[in-house]
């Protein structure tokens, strides 16, 4: 019966030390990234023929992923490539890839996504930026692509 007793206690101390017991607040959510890196793209490029191969997007995706992750020190993965266009420079071999992509934010309270637009020239990422985000002002409503009833209300129904 001694040993049942100091095993409890032991128990309950164990577990009122990690922390595993109460209420363990969450981090504030963060908000989505904004990265706007414009950079410049010579001319001269001209869209390959033939499709973009499972080794192109693995590349791709992977130059990406790690500049976010370098830039916003946020852990992403990548749920939607939503385009991907591929061109190549004839004169120097160069080849860019013009990219939008959705990634899920892992490493915060609450998981999020965001849009990424990016242009990677030779492996490496030359242009990103992500989408805009609402932040106040005049914003189109829905209702404004709807007449008033007042302008439909003599509308005739014909039914079989």
């Amino acid at each position: 019966m001694f040993l049942y007793i100091v095993l409890v206690l032991v128990l309950i101390y164990l577990i009122t030390q990690t922390g595993s017991v109460g209420y363990t607040p969450s981090p504030p959510p963060r908000e989505a990234p904004v990265i706007n890196m414009t950079g410049q793209v010579p001319a001269g490029f001209v869209p390959l023929e033939g499709g973009v191969t499972h080794d192109d997007v693995n590349k791709v995706v992977k130059a990406v992923t790690g500049f976010v992750t370098r830039t916003t020190d946020l852990c992403v993965y990548p749920i939607e490539t939503s385009q991907i266009e591929k061109l190549m420079n004839p004169e120097s071999g160069s080849e860019l890839a013009k990219v939008r992509f959705m990634y899920m934010v892992t490493n915060t309270g609450f998981p999020f996504v965001f849009g990424l637009s990016a242009d990677v020239l030779d492996g490496v990422v030359v242009r990103a930026q992500t989408q805009e985000l609402y932040r106040g002002g005049k914003q189109q409503m829905v209702m404004d692509n709807f007449l008033p009833f007042s302008e439909v209300e003599n509308f005739q129904v014909y039914s079989r």
